[in-house]
Protein backbone atom coordinates (compact mmCIF):
# COMPACT_ATOMS: atom_id res chain seq x y z
CA UNK A 1 0.00 0.00 0.00
CA UNK A 2 1.28 3.46 -0.82
CA UNK A 3 2.42 5.86 1.66
CA UNK A 4 -0.49 8.46 2.87
CA UNK A 5 -0.58 11.48 4.84
CA UNK A 6 -3.12 13.14 6.68
CA UNK A 7 -2.32 15.64 9.57
CA UNK A 8 -2.85 14.77 12.99
CA UNK A 9 -6.25 17.22 13.25
CA UNK A 10 -7.65 15.25 9.89
CA UNK A 11 -6.72 12.03 11.31
CA UNK A 12 -8.80 12.80 14.45
CA UNK A 13 -11.65 14.39 12.76
CA UNK A 14 -12.37 11.10 10.57
CA UNK A 15 -10.87 8.37 13.53
CA UNK A 16 -13.95 9.72 15.24
CA UNK A 17 -16.90 10.31 13.05
CA UNK A 18 -15.80 7.41 10.91
CA UNK A 19 -17.90 4.32 13.30
CA UNK A 20 -20.94 6.44 12.30
CA UNK A 21 -20.81 7.30 8.81
CA UNK A 22 -19.78 3.07 8.29
CA UNK A 23 -23.05 2.30 10.39
CA UNK A 24 -25.01 4.92 8.92
CA UNK A 25 -24.06 3.50 5.43
CA UNK A 26 -24.79 0.07 6.46
CA UNK A 27 -28.05 0.87 7.59
CA UNK A 28 -28.92 2.98 3.94
CA UNK A 29 -31.05 0.80 1.13
CA UNK A 30 -28.70 2.96 -1.47
CA UNK A 31 -25.44 1.68 -0.47
CA UNK A 32 -25.46 -2.04 -1.53
CA UNK A 33 -22.03 -2.96 0.29
CA UNK A 34 -19.76 -1.78 3.14
CA UNK A 35 -16.29 -3.84 3.14
CA UNK A 36 -14.29 -2.84 6.40
CA UNK A 37 -10.36 -3.01 5.79
CA UNK A 38 -7.64 -4.41 7.82
CA UNK A 39 -3.98 -2.15 8.03
CA UNK A 40 -2.82 -4.50 5.53
CA UNK A 41 -5.49 -4.32 3.09
CA UNK A 42 -7.24 -7.18 3.33
CA UNK A 43 -11.44 -7.26 3.99
CA UNK A 44 -11.95 -7.95 7.51
CA UNK A 45 -15.55 -7.48 7.07
CA UNK A 46 -18.00 -6.87 4.31
CA UNK A 47 -21.77 -6.38 4.23
CA UNK A 48 -23.83 -7.37 1.43
CA UNK A 49 -27.03 -7.82 0.26
CA UNK A 50 -27.80 -11.37 -0.54
CA UNK A 51 -30.57 -12.22 -2.48
CA UNK A 52 -31.62 -8.94 -2.90
CA UNK A 53 -32.22 -8.24 1.16
CA UNK A 54 -30.45 -6.27 3.22
CA UNK A 55 -28.07 -8.42 5.62
CA UNK A 56 -29.60 -8.89 9.40
CA UNK A 57 -26.44 -8.44 11.27
CA UNK A 58 -25.16 -4.48 11.04
CA UNK A 59 -21.82 -5.18 12.15
CA UNK A 60 -19.25 -2.94 10.09
CA UNK A 61 -18.80 -0.31 13.11
CA UNK A 62 -17.77 -2.71 15.20
CA UNK A 63 -15.47 -4.43 13.32
CA UNK A 64 -14.15 -0.94 12.59
CA UNK A 65 -13.45 -0.07 15.96
CA UNK A 66 -12.10 -3.38 17.17
CA UNK A 67 -9.73 -2.87 13.99
CA UNK A 68 -8.84 0.95 14.73
CA UNK A 69 -8.11 -0.47 18.51
CA UNK A 70 -5.92 -3.76 17.50
CA UNK A 71 -1.88 -4.02 18.52
CA UNK A 72 -0.04 -3.81 15.16
CA UNK A 73 2.16 -6.88 14.23
CA UNK A 74 5.57 -6.75 14.30
CA UNK A 75 5.12 -6.61 10.38
CA UNK A 76 2.45 -3.66 10.38
CA UNK A 77 4.56 -2.04 12.83
CA UNK A 78 7.73 -2.39 10.62
CA UNK A 79 5.44 -0.96 7.63
CA UNK A 80 4.46 2.04 10.05
CA UNK A 81 7.75 2.74 10.51
CA UNK A 82 9.14 2.68 7.34
CA UNK A 83 6.48 4.99 5.91
CA UNK A 84 6.98 7.14 8.24
CA UNK A 85 10.42 7.74 7.88
CA UNK A 86 9.70 8.17 4.10
CA UNK A 87 7.28 11.01 4.92
CA UNK A 88 9.54 12.56 7.42
CA UNK A 89 12.33 12.50 3.98
CA UNK A 90 8.98 13.71 1.73
CA UNK A 91 7.27 16.16 3.93
CA UNK A 92 10.00 17.72 6.71
CA UNK A 93 7.50 21.12 7.11
CA UNK A 94 4.84 18.35 7.99
CA UNK A 95 7.36 17.22 10.86
CA UNK A 96 5.04 18.51 13.82
CA UNK A 97 1.76 16.28 12.81
CA UNK A 98 4.20 13.05 12.15
CA UNK A 99 5.51 12.86 15.23
CA UNK A 100 2.22 13.64 16.77
CA UNK A 101 0.77 10.89 14.57
CA UNK A 102 3.71 8.43 15.51
CA UNK A 103 2.95 8.96 19.13
CA UNK A 104 -0.21 7.74 18.75
CA UNK A 105 0.35 4.18 17.04
CA UNK A 106 2.97 3.78 20.23
CA UNK A 107 0.35 2.65 22.69
CA UNK A 108 -0.62 -0.04 19.62
CA UNK A 109 2.87 -1.14 18.88
CA UNK A 110 4.66 -4.05 20.20
CA UNK A 111 7.41 -3.41 22.79
CA UNK A 112 10.31 -4.72 20.14
CA UNK A 113 8.91 -1.79 17.92
CA UNK A 114 8.34 0.73 20.43
CA UNK A 115 11.05 3.39 20.76
CA UNK A 116 13.47 2.78 23.80
CA UNK A 117 12.76 5.59 26.45
CA UNK A 118 15.60 6.87 28.05
CA UNK A 119 15.85 6.22 32.06
CA UNK A 120 15.14 9.50 33.62
CA UNK A 121 18.52 10.49 35.51
CA UNK A 122 19.89 9.51 38.99
CA UNK A 123 19.59 12.05 41.25
CA UNK A 124 23.18 13.44 41.62
CA UNK A 125 24.61 13.64 44.76
CA UNK A 126 25.23 17.39 46.15
CA UNK A 127 28.46 19.25 45.49
CA UNK A 128 30.28 20.51 48.42
CA UNK A 129 30.18 24.52 48.90
CA UNK A 130 33.28 26.37 48.70
CA UNK A 131 34.63 27.25 52.19
CA UNK A 132 34.70 30.97 52.61
CA UNK A 133 38.00 32.03 54.77
CA UNK A 134 36.94 34.99 57.06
Amino acid sequence: MPARFTSASGHDAHFQVLPDVVEAAEELAVVDQVTVMRRDASALYRSEPISGRRPLGLGAALALLAEQSRPYTDQEAAQFWAVQRQLHQAMPQYRDDLVDIAARAIPLMPPARQPRRLEPPVSAAALPLPCRAG
